[in-house]
C-alpha cells in the first residue's frame, strides 16, 4: 500500500524509481546477448553452437530477462510522471 500523504507519496514514488532503474539495469545487462548469433548481418538469439534444448532454453532465459528490463523501465517512468503530478499540480496520491 502506497503512503496517503503527498510528500510521503513523492519520497516512496522517488525511492521506487531509482530502486526500478537498478533493476532494469541489471536484468538488462544479465540478458543482453553478446555475440550470441553467428549469422553475418544479424542477431539472434539462438546460438546455433548449442544442442537444441540449451539453446531454447538460453533464448527463453534472455526473452524473460528482457521483459522485466522492460516492465521495470516502464515502473520507472510512471514513477518519474507522477512526482511533478502529485508535487506540481496537486493531484491525488490515491
Amino acid at each position: 500500500m502506497e503512503p496517503i500523504q503527498p510528500n510521503a507519496f513523492a519520497l516512496h514514488a522517488s525511492f521506487s524509481a531509482v530502486a526500478h532503474a537498478f533493476i532494469c539495469t541489471f536484468f538488462y545487462l544479465a540478458g543482453l546477448p553478446v555475440g550470441v548469433g553467428t549469422v553475418p548481418g544479424r542477431s539472434t538469439v539462438f546460438n546455433e553452437t548449442l544442442p537444441l534444448l540449451l539453446r531454447y532454453l538460453q533464448a527463453c532465459t534472455i526473452s524473460v530477462l528482457t521483459a522485466i528490463a522492460t516492465l521495470s523501465s516502464v515502473q520507472v517512468t510512471y514513477d518519474l510522471c507522477t512526482i511533478p503530478g502529485n508535487i506540481f499540480l496537486g493531484q491525488d496520491p490515491a
